[in-house]
Formats: structure tokens, sequence, C-alpha cells
């Protein structure tokens, strides 16, 4: 499966991983990989929740927040396709 950064598809979190695990060559793929899947992340992302995946420049990063902290590869909700549970 081949995962569109940045667009305006969302893809099912069984995909992503089944993207990032099989990619050996793609950066981004390897970053979600190390972000979301390591051993010692305790959260990772639903299999059956739908999730934008997302790269921000250095300089973007700079522009909104005034630092390097969303810089890199993130996955977002989909909170359309996956709207949170109301308690």
């Amino acid at each position: 499966m081949n995962i569109e950064v940045n667009s305006e598809r969302s893809y099912l979190g069984k995909d992503i991983k089944a993207w990032c695990m099989s990619e050996t060559e793609d950066a981004n793929a390897l970053e979600i990989k190390r972000k979301y899947y390591s051993d010692e992340v305790k959260f990772k992302p639903n299999d059956r929740v739908y999730y934008f995946v997302d790269y921000v420049s250095t300089s973007e990063s700079y522009k909104e927040c005034g630092s390097l902290n969303m810089w890199g590869c993130h996955l977002h909700r989909d909170l359309e396709k996956s709207p949170r549970k109301a308690n």
C-alpha cells in the first residue's frame, strides 16, 4: 500500500502500520514507525481508526509555534470518519 503524506486522504491505522513496517527506504514511513510503533511507545494508533499522515517542515514549525515542536511526520485522527465517542 502506498500512503500519501500531506494528502486529503486518511488511512486506517492498520494500513499505516503495514506501510511503515514494510517500507525500509521511505524516511516518512521510518519516522512514523519510530514515533508510533516502537516498543517504547505505550499508546499505539488504533487499527480501526482513520488518520491523516502529515509532514511539517522546520520552517513551517517555526512559523506555527516558534519552535521545532511540530517538525516531522505526525498522525492526526480523521474526526469525520472516526469521531471520538462521547462519554
